[in-house]
């Protein structure tokens, strides 16, 4: 599928993982829409780098999980770069529960969990479909995780909200489909800074965290937000037969210990 040209929004791509996919868009010419909820300076030095690699882009602060907020965010990008095609729901929320600690699973850690993790992604899609109908073509790829494959993570509803994001993926490629396909990609650990700017790493914690993903992948290797971007960027571009899959991006993590050889 040639891309050049069309328009993309990427929720949360003010760092990590949808900074490195709008990077990897727009060096495919796409023109990119670059949301974030906070950071205005990371916003704009993700923007910046999308037109260093020779796209448009526009940044656009909107909370997902604000439906009409997301909307106007769609109006924005229409009017300033054109109908969108593709759409990269990226953006997640996490505190740190244990998972022993079911009365820590608080109704407002619970709601905000899911509204950010699963409710906004069903919301931006749905605001996309018209659009991407009348176009004729669209793609979707949702940013779930490991947690939700194998229930382990941040917290309980953590893992649960990634897990409704792969059901959501499925049920609606079936729904959508033909003119619009709809994938996910799970990650397992990425090395960025989020450990330390939002989940209170020390850096001698984010070494060990990253050294003990590296130990315990086949591949003994760490990921990072470009191989991720890598596998986003597949799908968009490369996977025109491919729909409702969840495509796992965590070095093998997934699989286990590798059998003692005898």
């Amino acid at each position: 599928m040639e891309i050049a040209g069309k328009v993309a929004i990427v929720t949360g791509a003010s760092t990590g993982i949808g900074r490195a996919t709008a990077w990897a868009l727009a060096e495919r010419g796409v023109r990119v829409v670059v949301n974030y909820a906070h950071s205005t300076d990371d916003a704009e030095h993700t923007l910046a780098g999308v037109r260093e690699r020779g796209a448009d882009g526009i940044a656009v602060q909107a909370d997902v999980t604000d439906e009409a907020a997301v909307l106007t965010m769609l109006q924005r990008a229409a009017d300033a770069l054109g109908p969108v095609h593709m759409l990269v729901n990226n953006a997640g929320y996490t505190r740190f529960v244990d998972f022993a600690d079911l009365d820590g699973v608080t109704d407002s850690v619970w709601r905000e969990t899911l509204d950010t993790n699963l409710d906004a992604p069903f919301k931006a899609i749905r605001a996309c479909v018209p659009g991407m109908r009348a176009a004729g073509w669209g793609s979707v790829v949702n940013v779930s995780s490991i947690a939700g494959v194998m229930a382990i993570g941040s917290s309980i509803a953590y893992a649960a909200s990634k897990a409704g994001l792969i059901n959501l993926t499925r049920s609606l490629a079936r729904t959508l489909a033909p003119e619009i396909r709809v994938n996910c990609v799970a990650p397992g650990y990425v090395d960025s800074a989020w450990w330390e700017r939002r989940g209170g790493y020390s850096p001698q914690q984010v070494d060990r965290t990253r050294e003990g993903a590296r130990a315990g992948s086949p591949l003994k290797i760490a990921g990072t937000p470009e191989h991720i971007a890598s596998a986003i960027l597949w799908l968009i571009e490369g996977g025109d037969i491919v729909t409702g899959e969840t495509i796992i991006v965590d070095a093998g993590i997934h699989l286990g210990q590798a059998p003692t050889r005898r």
